[in-house]
């Protein structure tokens, strides 16, 4: 059997209520929205790059904030589960740092994390239908990892056949510090491909609303 790592991911690797709107495609009510904001004084506190970005979330997802003793490896993580527990959606933002790189000398960073990720899901799900480069996302591109994995251990929280997708979003204005957004969804999501990630479920008002400041 192989060994699960739970997926709260290392990268080296004002509310308003459901009246607030998004181009969100949605099979159920998400719940009321709340905002999560990072600013300096959230980074120092928590030893995070100096990046300052929002974004909204519905407040009946569980939640993962760094919090104190704990590692604190990612700025957020939210998860929906289904009765039994099973991670059926999940949307997580982890911190990147371009460590120097000239922003055209970038494509060698990415693909060294797009495989770190390949090795991580490779030690916990079935995988098949592997893509590791560049996908056009909005009429841009960005580097992403994605593949289709398997998995049977309900003890954890995982169960069934999963969409995985790991996305780079590089620093804004020559700065040295962007975000991943690491996106899980399974058989029982509205998210049924790929290009539904950021369009479909309640994890899309997530994506939709999220905007550096």
């Amino acid at each position: 059997m192989k060994k699960l790592v739970i997926i709260t991911i290392t990268i080296i690797t004002s509310i308003c209520f459901t009246s607030c709107y998004y181009m969100v495609d949605l099979v159920e009510d998400c719940g009321a929205i709340k905002t999560f904001t990072v600013d300096k004084e959230f980074a120092n506190k928590w030893d995070f790059p100096d990046l300052e970005f929002s974004m909204d979330y519905h407040e009946d997802m569980e939640t993962q904030f760094p919090s104190e003793g704990g590692r604190n490896i990612n700025y957020a993580s939210f998860i929906i589960k289904d009765q039994d527990s099973i991670w059926t959606e999940s949307f997580g933002i982890g911190k990147y740092k371009s460590n120097g790189y000239a922003a055209d000398k970038r494509d060698e960073l990415n693909m060294s994390l797009l495989n770190q990720f390949s090795n991580m899901y490779k030690g916990v799900f079935e995988i098949n239908d592997e893509f590791k480069g560049k996908r056009k996302i909005d009429g841009k591109d960005y580097m992403v990892y994605e593949a289709k994995g398997s998995i049977d251990r309900a003890d954890v929280g995982f169960k069934g056949d999963y969409l995985l997708k790991m996305m780079i979003v590089e620093p804004q204005k020559n700065a040295d510090n962007g975000l991943i957004y690491i996106m899980q969804a399974n058989q029982d999501s509205p998210i049924k491909s790929f290009e539904d990630f950021g369009k479909l479920g309640c994890t899309a008002t997530i994506y939709q609303s999220l905007k550096f400041n």
